[in-house]
């Protein structure tokens, strides 16, 4: 809720998901570092079958923009595009050219993070190609060596404050350790739950950095309660849809 000193303004966004953190993370969290006003409308499993089999929505996350004057002006899918259009609006996709190319960099990386962990129908056939993405020579473990390089390499440059693009929290950052934080959530099989802090220190410090920015601190604890809150029939009602409060985008503001 907004505080007294805080003038609550009229969102630009709805973010439409399922009711858990997953891939419309990184784009909350990028809102709520941006200080923009958005809604947040959690989806169900169900709903969302019934919506694609109506045609009514295509995949989650989705991004509704409004205008001023609350008019639906567009639709949109695919985390990582929305992810970087709020980047674009609000200065948070790096400060140059250069700045903006690693932050596509490091997206498109952590994207890799999934093609590496490999599926299967046979169970034990699964377990033997995800122990060896892991492994020493595997898929993942090169693309975590890769992002680690990055890491130290920002660092090198005189970059102290922990990010892995310049000295300051970019989409890069939200989407990257929304994606680190995925990877060892228990979610994979045979991917293990301790796999950054034991075997890549520096990217468990690097998430932690990024958790405990403060505005992103204070968004996780409230949004890991109304996920609690979701599971109570009691209380559902009242946290699916949910306003976050800040600012409405100027660019959107305009239309």
């Amino acid at each position: 809720m907004a505080t007294a000193e805080q003038k609550e303004e009229k969102p630009s966004f709805r973010v439409r998901y399922f009711p858990i953190g997953g891939r419309a993370a990184q784009v909350r969290l990028a809102m709520t570092v941006a200080g923009f006003a958005f809604e947040d409308e959690f989806v169900t499993f169900a709903e969302h079958r019934a919506a694609k089999q109506a045609g009514t929505s295509i995949s989650l996350p989705e991004l509704v923009i409004y205008a001023k004057d609350g008019k639906q002006l567009l639709k949109v899918y695919q985390a990582r595009s929305i992810l970087r259009y709020i980047g674009g609006l609000s200065g948070l996709n790096g400060d140059n050219a250069m700045e903006r190319l690693r932050v596509d960099e490091i997206l498109d990386t952590a994207d890799d993070i999934f093609v590496t962990i490999p599926n299967d129908k046979d169970a034990a056939k699964k377990k033997e190609l995800r122990e060896a993405s892991i492994a020493k020579d595997g898929k993942l473990t090169q693309i975590l060596n890769r992002l680690l390089a990055r890491l130290q390499e920002n660092e090198a440059a005189g970059n102290k404050n922990g990010f892995i693009v310049g000295d300051k929290l970019t989409i890069a950052d939200t989407g990257l350790s929304s994606s680190l934080k995925h990877l060892v959530s228990g979610f994979f099989d045979h991917i293990p739950q301790d796999l950054l802090s034991k075997d890549y220190p520096a990217l468990q410090k690097y998430v932690n950095t990024v958790d405990n920015v403060d505005s992103i601190k204070k968004f996780n604890t409230a949004f890991g309660q109304r996920m609690q809150d979701f599971k109570d029939d009691a209380k559902q009602a009242s946290v699916k849809v949910v306003t976050y409060p800040g600012k409405t985008c100027p660019d959107v503001a305009a239309k």
